[in-house]
């Protein structure tokens, strides 16, 4: 099967119209707590599940291909207020979210694959969106 996910389209779904109403972090709960952890190092940001989903559920977030091999995975940046912030006075942080469809095309049923504190590009690439 071919790559789904395309430069502008996922299944001939435009990124902006895909709908994350269900996302199950069964299979990814352990991976994202520990993330520390799992890298061998302790200054890694770790993730609740509950986070990575209140950035799927930003109505800035920006998404598009995560660009892995298999061309299944989505990548979504996206704010979740509940997460620590990165400084203190902050409020909230932005998240890097890589999920995979349920359905092809996708029909809003989503795997949790993985999310992980933005990286500076990806904050810049953020804020520079109207």
């Amino acid at each position: 099967m071919g790559v789904h996910a395309g430069e502008d389209t996922y299944d001939g779904v435009p990124y902006e119209e895909l709908d994350f109403a269900e996302v199950d972090w069964s299979e990814a709960v352990e991976h994202l707590r520990r993330r520390s952890t799992r890298l061998g190092r302790p200054d890694e940001f770790d993730v609740e599940p509950e986070w990575a989903t209140e950035a799927l559920a930003d109505p800035r977030r920006l998404v598009g291909s995560a660009g892995s091999q298999s061309g299944l995975t989505v990548k979504v940046l996206g704010w979740s207020p509940s997460a620590p912030p990165r400084s203190a006075g902050g409020r909230g942080r932005l998240l890097k979210v890589i999920v995979a469809p349920k359905d092809h095309p996708p029909a809003g049923r989503w795997w949790g694959a993985t999310a992980m504190d933005a990286n500076d590009a990806d904050r810049r690439r953020y804020e520079e969106e109207p």
